[in-house]
């Protein structure tokens, strides 16, 4: 058992008391320091066994108390601080020895998953971070991926077998912007999109699965959108994975939406004729991963969520994660 008492005076100091009782293990140690007109300063040590309590207290100003409490107990420590300058009444800090000593939140603002986590935050879980450098107070929630090879993904678009499914035959504006829901199916927006990927090169990995539960994976190491003004144009190159290149196909494709024609289909329009979704079209496409859920091979000829290389124009897929970080992330 560990009694801790500590007492401050500010101008007048007369007395400090410290007092500490061990009952198995201890080193006591009390300081009390007063800056102006201390009378008494007792230092007091005693050595009881193995373990150690230190108390501190220190007046400045208008400083009535300040406790320092350190506790041990089996292997968790726990330390507070408190620190008084003017009128600051209390500060106090806590590290828990037992979980991650590196918060989440500290130091520059993390623009990304990467960031997040190299500075120790490596749950995959939901996130805030602040890409944009127009308005860097500005935070985006996103969902990071700090499993697949490596982690440090930003997860950019996701589809998966859920009820109700997200409908993803939107507007231009909404995929500018975003939609969907981080627990289940969602698209982070084109803004985002490019912001991530315009301050430093990016590699994209793209998980898909089929309706039997088989799974394969594309990589490309060079993975970017332009602006607006160009139409949000795709660079996809550097494949690599099993479910072979459908994205090359796409490659200096700008986006086209249901309403906003900018594919190379002179007489339509890719994204409302398949019910494709928006999409880096040509004419129209050997992926389309933000096409209209159906399922496996109970699909309309060229609808669905469509990955030509692996399962041909007919066959929509049960989920995709498409997920981008830098590429010097590994």
């Amino acid at each position: 058992g560990i009694i801790l008492q500590t007492a401050v005076n500010e101008s007048g100091l007369d007395v400090i008391n410290n007092e500490l009782t061990t009952m198995n293990t201890g080193i006591i140690l009390q300081i009390a320091v007063n800056e102006s007109e201390s009378d008494v300063i007792n230092n007091e040590l005693t050595t009881m066994n193995t373990g150690i309590i230190l108390q501190t207290a220190v007046n400045e100003s208008e400083l009535d108390v300040i406790n320092n409490e350190l506790t041990t107990i089996n292997t968790g420590i726990i330390l507070q601080t408190a620190v008084n300058e003017s009128e600051v009444g209390e500060i106090n800090f806590q590290a828990d020895h037992r979980s991650s000593l590196i918060p989440c939140q500290t130091g520059p603002p993390s623009r990304n998953c990467a960031d997040l986590y190299s500075k120790g935050c490596k749950s995959s879980e939901s996130a805030e971070i602040f890409p944009y450098s127009s308005s860097p107070s500005q935070g985006v929630s996103v969902l990071c991926d700090h499993v697949s090879d490596g982690g440090q993904w930003t997860i950019i678009q996701r589809r998966k077998d859920v009820e109700p499914r997200e409908d993803f035959d939107r507007s231009w504006e909404e995929y500018v912007e975003g939609f969907g829901d981080l627990d289940g199916e969602f698209w982070v927006g084109l803004k985002l999109i490019h912001e991530l990927t315009t301050h430093s090169k990016q590699e994209l990995h793209i998980l898909l699965e089929d309706w039997d539960g088989e799974t394969r994976w594309a990589r490309y190491s060079n993975f970017y959108i332009t602006s607006a003004e160009d139409n949000y144009r795709i660079t996809v190159t550097g494949y690599s994975g099993d479910a072979g290149d459908a994205m090359g196909y796409h490659n200096g494709a700008t986006f086209t939406t249901p309403d906003r024609d900018n594919d190379y289909w002179r007489s339509g329009n890719c994204a409302s004729v398949y019910k494709g979704g928006g999409w880096w079209y040509k004419r129209c496409a050997d992926a389309r991963l933000n096409g209209e859920a159906h399922h496996g091979a109970d699909t309309p000829p060229d609808e669905g969520i469509i990955w030509y290389y692996w399962h041909g124009w007919q066959y929509s897929l049960r989920g995709v994660t498409m997920m981008i970080r830098p590429a010097t992330a590994e």
